[in-house]
């Protein structure tokens, strides 16, 4: 399931290797528990209940095959060079990761749409050498996605709990 989400290849183009790859889990809290399942329905608009195999980095709220969140926690040098890796990686296709001060000093979100309707909604917040991730993917059809603004207030709550 994790592959899936990130074959989003203007916006995540390196972040699989980097992050499934890593043995620099080192979380002091399981994933889930910085994002609930209430918080995790603020953006999905149905609760569901949390999914990981690898409960110190990642956590998924799944609510349907078109419709998915995935929290993920990296420590350490990787999380650091993912951090400036994925927002390079994605500049060279055209793909921006705007500043997103209210998260913190070193914020960065994207949103966008892929040819075949997907939208894709990612933030990322570099606290304290932690690397945290959130990200959407909202395979309905239909008009502008408005997850961007519904993710924000989640993943400011979950980096304060970080």
């Amino acid at each position: 399931m994790k592959r899936a989400i990130f074959r989003h290849v203007g916006i995540f183009p390196a972040i699989a290797v980097g992050l499934i790859a890593s043995s620099a889990y080192g979380q002091s809290r399981p994933v889930c528990s910085l994002v609930t399942a209430d918080e995790a329905a603020t953006v999905l608009g149905a609760r569901t209940a949390p999914r990981s195999d690898m409960p110190d980095f990642e956590c998924t709220y799944f609510v349907s095959n078109v419709l998915q969140m995935v929290a993920e926690v990296q420590t350490g040098d990787a999380a650091r060079q993912n951090f400036t890796g994925i927002r390079a990686d994605a500049a060279k296709q055209g793909v921006t990761w705007r500043a997103t001060p209210s998260l913190g000093p070193q914020a960065y979100c994207s949103s966008g749409s892929e040819p075949s309707g997907e939208k894709t909604t990612a933030c990322m917040v570099l606290k304290g050498g932690r690397l945290f991730i959130a990200i959407v993917s909202d395979k309905r059809r239909g008009g502008p996605s408005q997850l961007l603004d519904k993710l924000i207030p989640v993943v400011r709550k979950a980096v304060a709990r970080m």
